[in-house]
């Protein structure tokens, strides 16, 4: 293996010093496979940042690069201030909480080396929680996202094919200059923490249509903890939903359309009047998806959140969500097996490590009891 690291990964940091142990574990039990540099970007306070510089010296085995980001940062902030210092070919991020595999970073490393109009590779996408059953600690997963592969020779239908087929690139493996553009164009479109959290996962998926190709490969790439607080995050989550119905999306989004036209039209040699009209249609038809209104769901819930604070009987309560969960069936909590026989069967050994290593942080009531500030 050649000692000179391919990719970098990019770990961001806010207080959460429980978490940080697993996932330098889990690649250290790696090392010998993969050759890749860490930068913990870190935000924490001082006393946080002394504890987890404690945890990150543990691990002398990894090339880790441990860093202060200063202020009151968001989590983008912390990424564009660990970008400066990545100098391999490739970069992703992950979250401290969070997993990205090491099959799935050598995979996408490899297809990205093989295909240079693909600037972003990524693949199947696990959330899971981890809880108690009869005295022992148990991993329950599920796979979120669709598997969509954006390779339009075009960039104006990728955008396109990206807004109607979203799934976020914020956590898939970039080529490192296209990253960097990336981070530089939304720190100069999305000039507040509302519009961050609002059009930030968004603007980085389009911006990376707009560079080129996006692939989504069929192996288990990321795993990802459910429920995590949201790290260098300032004010109430504000949605899309709610903002839509307030009349304050179409304001707050103007940034955000400009910013993709400009690189549209700049990549595709548009008109960037002709190249606004393509985003508003793009983002229109994307809205129209995620603002759908679910009518049942809402007079479901809603009734059964009165009954909950007015004390009504409880089996009212119970057998409401009973008839709530026969209309509309969801897959709760996920399989406490492992992926065996499942399409992801291939990716099993390393699975099974990686649960190994989250449990034994949860059998120890660490995992899941952390300090958010």
């Amino acid at each position: 293996m050649d000692n000179i690291p391919e990719i970098t990964i990019i770990i961001p940091i806010h207080n959460r010093i429980l978490f940080l142990p697993q996932i330098l574990e889990y690649y250290s039990r790696f090392k010998k496979d993969i050759n890749l540099k860490i930068i913990v970007a870190d935000s924490s306070s001082a006393d946080n940042f002394d504890n987890n510089k404690k945890v990150v010296d543990k691990f002398a085995d990894l090339s880790i690069l441990h860093i202060p980001i200063h202020g009151r940062p968001t989590l983008y902030d912390k990424i564009i201030g660990a970008l400066k210092y990545v100098e391999t070919e490739f970069c992703v991020c992950c979250a401290d909480d969070d997993f990205v595999t090491v099959s799935g970073l050598k995979k996408t490393c490899d297809f990205l080396k093989s295909y240079p109009d693909f600037v972003v590779a990524h693949g199947a996408y696990i959330s899971f929680n981890t809880r108690p059953n009869r005295k022992k600690w148990g991993l329950y997963w599920r796979q979120i996202y669709g598997s969509h592969s954006v390779d339009d020779a075009s960039p104006e239908q990728r955008l396109t094919d990206q807004f109607l087929n979203f799934k976020p690139t914020l956590y898939a493996v970039h080529r490192t200059y296209d990253l960097k553009c990336i981070f530089e164009e939304v720190k100069g479109a999305l000039d507040s923490e509302v519009k961050i959290l609002l059009f930030g996962e968004l603007l980085i998926s389009m911006l990376a249509a707009i560079r080129g190709k996006i692939k989504d490969l069929n192996i288990l790439y990321s795993v990802r903890r459910k429920d995590s607080p949201y790290q260098g995050q300032h004010i109430k989550w504000p949605t899309k939903r709610d903002y839509f119905r307030e009349g304050k999306l179409e304001a707050e989004s103007i940034e955000f359309k400009e910013c993709l036209a400009r690189n549209l039209s700049v990549k595709m040699g548009l008109n960037f009047e002709r190249a606004q009209i393509l985003v508003k249609v793009g983002l229109s038809s994307y809205l129209k998806k995620v603002l759908q209104p679910d009518y049942f769901r809402h007079f479901v819930l809603n009734t059964a959140n009165f009954l909950k604070n007015t004390d009504a009987p409880i089996w009212l309560y119970k057998n409401l969500s009973r008839v709530y969960r026969i209309f509309v069936p969801v897959k709760r909590g996920g399989t406490a097996d492992d992926l065996a026989g499942t399409n992801l069967s291939a990716y099993n050994e390393d699975f099974k490590i990686l649960r190994e290593i989250v449990l034994k942080y949860a059998q120890n009531k660490i995992a899941d009891s952390f300090d958010q500030v």
